[in-house]
């Protein structure tokens, strides 16, 4: 992955991206790490909501991830409050993290069902919760309650400016994000496909806003509701390249100076 060596990188599919799997990765990642260091965090699945338990979110949700073995009775889920800890908390000053988000938290997907554009399949990326949470969540919502965009609230926290940290997330959050099915077998969400695909026609190097920008333009272009999202701390942090040390090129001054 960019350069990486297999020994910094761990890939959980299918079963072994359970709710444990998923937590003992993240202590394996966030464990360890110093200023300077480059921590990259990816997740392409679906995703949902639950009832606000700790009164932290105005909308009265919590937006999680919906591991291989999910149980909205028993609390197999990864929350946005356990990613704030291991990102915001965990990780110490100076570690430059990229949380890349492609699944969708919609509140306003009642179903999942399929798209055929001619050129692909599509198929949502929201997993509605049961019946009987839906009504806990419709009880909890006041009647004008104000919602908030998901990049109203950093994941990161105001404490981490200086870490040049940002989330990537496949839609807003009242939107849904898409996977794509290609040549008849090959499952993509539409989001990674044109991140990965604008990262390697820049090998790299293009900032985290020249991508976040491009993304928009052809996802749109393409005929895809769902408008990305990109938020961080600062804007210096959208100008340098992501998954780059701060000691190794990252912004386009540089590449134009050597």
């Amino acid at each position: 992955m960019f350069g990486f060596p297999a020994s910094k990188q761990k890939l959980l599919i299918n079963e072994q991206a359970s709710t444990d799997g998923i937590l003992t990765g993240l202590d394996w990642l966030t464990k360890d790490m110093a200023s300077g260091d480059v921590c990259i965090f990816y997740y392409s699945g679906h995703g949902s909501q639950v009832a606000d338990l700790n009164n932290d979110e105005q909308d009265r949700y919590d937006e999680i991830i919906c591991p291989w073995d999910i149980s909205w009775n028993a609390r197999k889920y990864i929350t946005d409050d356990q990613l704030y800890d291991y990102f915001s908390k965990k990780l110490p000053a100076g570690v430059r993290t990229d949380v890349v988000l492609d699944s969708c938290f919609s509140g306003s997907a009642t179903r999942s069902f399929n798209i055929n554009s001619g050129l692909y399949s599509r198929k949502q990326r929201y997993l509605p919760p049961p019946v009987n949470h839906r009504s806990r969540l419709n009880s909890m919502i006041p009647g004008f309650s104000e919602r908030l965009m998901f990049g109203a609230r950093s994941i990161f926290g105001p404490d981490i400016v200086k870490q040049n940290n940002v989330l990537w997330s496949g839609c807003q959050e009242d939107q849904v994000s898409w996977e794509m099915l290609l040549g008849g077998n090959q499952v993509r969400g539409a989001f990674t496909y044109n991140f990965c695909s604008i990262m390697r026609e820049f090998q790299g190097n293009a900032s985290r806003r020249d991508i976040y920008t491009l993304m928009r333009d052809r996802m749109n272009n393409e005929g895809f509701e769902q408008i990305p999202n990109l938020e961080g701390p600062n804007a210096e942090a959208l100008d340098i390249f992501p998954f780059r040390k701060a000691s190794e090129i990252d912004q386009a001054s540089e590449v134009k100076k050597r």
